[in-house]
């Protein structure tokens, strides 16, 4: 809302709804939002401004928390079809020795969970607000084509969780995992090694032999 959108009439006092605002409010919306469709020459009510609208991204970061960066390849934005306010697990592969304890002989690289169910801010230079795109409206409207070459994933995350990200990204490469919003479980493991790998896949073939004659058995 500006002078160039906005205009001052006189309308009979009878017609003027009580929340109508006035020529001396304008100071107060000037740079605000509308929340909803509004035709010409339609008075503006006090309820049709947004008065919690982000004027900026620091806006739209929830008290107590912290926006962070990170850097992501074409695999881990998952064909760029993460968006802001989906929600990602993040694991780390790390070399052997890098935990900090005494390396063994025979350690192989590992696979640990580093954070789960983390809300994606922005992806790339797109943002979102509270789920929806709000942000977006400052930049041409809500239907604009979300970019998907983007190489950065800012996140949602408390002062520690960014302390342990930043840890994993410096000791190994992070992997990013698309969720569903409304799923809430975990990963489940601890830590993946080359070692469980082969473990499943002699458990994938058990389990095939068992199909088979099974079904051998059924004719």
């Amino acid at each position: 809302l500006d002078a160039s959108v906005l205009s001052i009439r006189d309308v009979p006092a009878s017609f003027v709804n009580i929340n109508a605002l006035m020529p001396n409010d304008f100071d107060r919306i000037e740079g605000k939002v509308i929340i909803q469709n509004l035709g010409k020459g339609n008075m503006i009510l006090r309820s049709f401004v947004d008065d919690e609208f982000p004027e900026d991204f620091s806006d739209t970061i929830p008290l107590k928390r912290r926006a962070m960066t990170i850097q992501v390849d074409e695999v881990n934005t998952i064909s760029g079809f993460i968006r802001p306010g989906n929600k990602i697990d993040l694991l780390v592969n790390l070399p052997a020795g890098s935990t900090g304890e005494a390396k063994k002989e025979g350690e192989m690289d590992s696979i640990f969970p580093v954070l789960e169910n983390i809300e994606v801010l922005a992806t790339g230079q797109d943002s979102a607000y509270e789920y929806e795109e709000k942000v977006r409206l400052l930049r041409g409207g809500v239907n604009a084509n979300p970019d998907r070459n983007f190489t950065t994933l800012t996140i949602n995350v408390t002062p520690k969780e960014a302390a342990l990200v930043a840890t994993a990204q410096d000791k190994g490469d992070l992997l990013a995992l698309l969720r569903n919003r409304n799923d809430t479980s975990g990963s489940g493991f601890t830590e993946f090694s080359p070692k469980d790998l082969k473990a499943h896949a002699e458990k994938l073939a058990e389990n095939a032999n068992i199909r088979e004659a099974a079904a051998a058995a059924a004719g």
